[in-house]
């Protein structure tokens, strides 16, 4: 969590939920450290790795990456505004 959460600008308590319906739902496994019990290495098992390549969001990805650069800075520039427009008026 340590890495995780500040990283989703989150706090511990909703990454360990996360991260726990992802376990029960087989998305991911968690095997504690050997040498502390407070440490928990997470990985994808292959239903996550399944799941994330078929994820919508990594398919906008890859399309909005071919654009041309000029199409896609300017695609970029544009999500940045509507972005921080919601953010500075919710």
């Amino acid at each position: 969590m340590r890495y995780v959460a500040p990283f989703l600008n989150l706090t511990a308590a909703p990454v360990a939920r996360a991260l726990t319906t992802l376990a029960k739902r087989g998305l991911v496994a968690q095997r504690i450290s050997d040498t502390d019990s407070r440490v928990k290495t997470i990985t994808l098992t292959q239903i996550g790795l399944e799941a994330l390549r078929e994820d919508p969001i990594l398919i906008v990805a890859e399309r909005i990456g071919a654009l041309p650069r000029t199409e896609r800075d300017g695609f970029i520039k544009s999500i940045r505004s509507i972005a921080l427009g919601m953010t500075l008026h919710p």
